[in-house]
């Protein structure tokens, strides 16, 4: 999908129709402080539509912009011939930019966009959303929890991070072992160790100290020191992505960051 730049049209409200959208979660109280806003300053940001009238965000807005007594709204109209995972990722990149998703949403939409976009991987999707792949692997974590945590989700009882310590976890009933200790606010140290006992207790898991990772580009990482399982290794190499990413806007050569790695090593 190609950067474009988009006609703003003034569009009488009942052209639009609404259909279904990411943002799930909006409160009556959040419809109330919206429909009020409207009424006074009218609708400041554009919504955005098809050139049939089907709304891709700003579902609220123009709901609102009824309730407000309202009878035109500024519109963004997108190109007819976009395919549906376009119009999504248009419909997500909006929410996300303006940090209008709840946790659940949020996982909802991504889930919905790789549906929509098949053969899409992690990697695909972090690039389309602007947002990192590590972050998204805990957004993507609900899919692997039991029922119950996904409705603790999206109630808003626990968080992706609970989410993501539950999911690396197999057994169901564990993982309703670990829900209940978060839903009792244990914290996330606490559950974090809670997870790692349960992973050290199952009698299959293999651990190496030392684990070559031969990449296709011809490429080998190699990591090494205690025993680890995968999980841990998934573990320390997102560690070790976090800080190269954080060099790099730092602005540092690699062997800078190899030998600030070393000196906090060091300092333990």
């Amino acid at each position: 999908m190609s950067k474009t730049s988009y006609e703003i049209v003034t569009k009488a409200v009942p052209w639009f129709v609404i259909l279904s959208q990411i943002r799930q979660q909006a409160t009556d109280e959040e419809d109330a402080r919206l429909t009020e806003s409207i009424r006074q300053h009218g609708v400041l940001q554009p919504v955005g539509a098809r050139p049939d009238g089907r709304l891709i965000w700003g579902h609220r807005r123009v709901r609102c912009a009824i309730a407000a007594g309202l009878t035109e709204v500024p519109a963004v109209i997108l190109p007819g011939d976009m395919t549906e995972g376009e119009f999504l990722t248009l419909q997500m990149l909006e929410n996300v930019q303006r940090e209008t998703l709840s946790q659940y949403d949020l996982w909802q939409g991504c889930v919905r966009l790789l549906e929509a976009n098949k053969g899409w991987k992690l990697q695909d999707l972090a690039k389309a959303l602007s947002l990192d792949p590590s972050y998204l692997t805990k957004v993507l974590s609900p899919s692997k929890t039991i029922p119950a945590a996904v409705e603790a989700l999206k109630a808003g009882k626990i968080n992706l991070s609970h989410s993501y310590a539950l999911s690396r976890v197999d057994e169901p009933a564990e993982q309703e072992r670990l829900l209940m200790l978060a839903l009792a606010g244990t914290s996330r140290e606490k559950l974090e160790a809670e997870v790692k006992k349960a992973r050290t207790q199952k009698p299959d898991t293999v651990k190496l100290s030392r684990v070559k990772c031969a990449l296709s580009t011809g490429t080998v990482v190699t990591v090494a020191g205690s025993e680890m399982d995968l999980d841990q290794l998934i573990e320390n190499l997102e560690a070790l992505l976090a800080a190269a990413r954080k060099a790099n806007r730092d602005q540092l050569d690699v062997r800078t960051f190899e030998k600030v790695l070393k000196d906090k090593a060091k300092a333990g």
